[in-house]
């Protein structure tokens, strides 16, 4: 009401202005003040060129997902998944897919699973792996545009607990201690894959009462059959490592009994974890696959952009684009530049092994250049 009161206050006084009539008697009547023209209209602008996307909200069976863009600059733009918990129990070991047009090119609060035609899989880093009912975990990011931001689309969350195979794992038993009133054990679980076993549980059948567990959880105890969970702090089970769970019971009438039909439970999959030759090398560039993969670089081809000097060359002593001819737009290929002015292209400062950012490589008083074409005295060689 005040709102419309203020508006009728300005256009009124807006008309008695106009016919030269005064304004003070009108703005004492309505104890107001007239509205500047400014709060009338939205005068809230953007940067030139810059899409500006409002928050888009997935709505899935026992999560959200909630999407935004934080920032945006010309070439990339950051933004925001935040994951929500909308079910009355934790998303144990989530695993988050969904398709996006851009391409991420760094992530904080989760890893990049796989990313293939556009289709993403991201997964919590271990410590937000569980999410409980009512919270939210926040994964940021940063990705390329062209200017024009389109949303993700067909989200799909991960969390299908599964059987371990048995070669993957072997369980012990150890009985610590026996008493007439109770007894303490340990079982161990040993991880023989090659992958890490993820948000654990085991079952398994015991004719003793257990009472207690210090390094997990009974989550059932039907008769002789028991479920226990991990504790959060152990809920992965690296590949090669043993995890000890000890225990405390009461009633063991054969010191001999043990547990049995033991079965492994995990959320999510145990995969082999692709190993990463980070030092092969297929065009001997001197730029390893690994890093011509991220780059966009032909990892077949030592000089991509067909300039006469290799793409490792290019890019860790030049430090120029290996996908551009000429990385700074001034008509000048990069080998035929002269970073240091010492009269030595930048092809030649390769070819004799000098350096392209110090006009004088072996530090005896002459330019490089100098060297070469006048003096014939370049003895530094790569």
């Amino acid at each position: 009401m005040k709102t419309k009161k203020r508006i009728l206050a300005y256009l009124l006084t807006l008309t008695l202005a106009m016919t030269s009539m005064p304004t003070q008697l009108f703005a004492q009547i309505t104890n107001d003040l007239p509205l500047p023209m400014s709060s009338l209209v939205d005068t809230q602008t953007t940067t030139p060129g810059a899409i500006q996307i409002n928050p888009t909200k997935y709505v899935g069976d026992g999560y959200e997902v909630e999407f935004k863009v934080t920032n945006q600059w010309t070439g990339a733009f950051n933004g925001e998944f935040v994951l929500t918990n909308t079910s009355d129990k934790p998303l144990e070991n989530w695993t988050l897919k969904f398709d996006f047009e851009h391409e991420i090119s760094n992530m904080w609060n989760a890893q990049i699973v796989t990313y293939d035609d556009d289709n993403y899989v991201i997964k919590n880093m271990g410590w937000n792996q569980d999410i409980e009912p009512g919270s939210s975990v926040t994964i940021g990011f940063q990705a390329n545009s062209d200017g024009n931001i389109n949303n993700p689309s067909k989200y799909s969350l991960d969390m299908e607990e599964q059987v371990a195979s048995d070669v993957d794992y072997t369980i012990g038993f150890k009985l610590i201690g026996n008493w007439n009133s109770g007894f303490n054990g340990e079982i161990s679980i040993t991880n023989q894959s090659k992958a890490p076993i993820e948000d654990w549980s085991l079952a398994f059948d015991f004719e003793a009462k257990i009472n207690n567990l210090w390094t997990a959880t009974i989550v059932d105890h039907t008769g002789n059959h028991y479920v226990i969970k991990n504790k959060g702090y152990n809920a992965n089970i690296e590949p090669g490592q043993t995890l000890t769970l000890g225990f405390g019971g009461g009633n063991l009438k054969d010191s001999t009994a043990e547990p049995s039909n033991y079965k492994l439970f995990y959320i999510g999959s145990v995969k082999e974890k692709e190993e990463i030759d980070y030092e092969l090398d297929s065009d001997n560039d001197d730029l390893p696959d690994y890093y011509e993969n991220i780059l966009g670089t032909d990892p077949l081809n030592a000089d991509t952009d067909g300039d006469s000097i290799p793409d490792g060359y290019e890019y860790w002593e030049l430090m120029t684009d290996p996908l551009l001819l000429d990385s700074d737009g001034n008509n000048i290929s990069d080998a035929d530049e002269d970073f240091d002015k010492d009269g030595l292209p930048n092809k030649e400062e390769f070819l004799l092994g000098t350096n392209p950012y110090d006009n004088d490589t072996d530090k005896d008083g002459l330019l490089d250049g100098d060297e070469v074409n006048k003096f014939d005295t370049m003895e530094y060689s790569q």
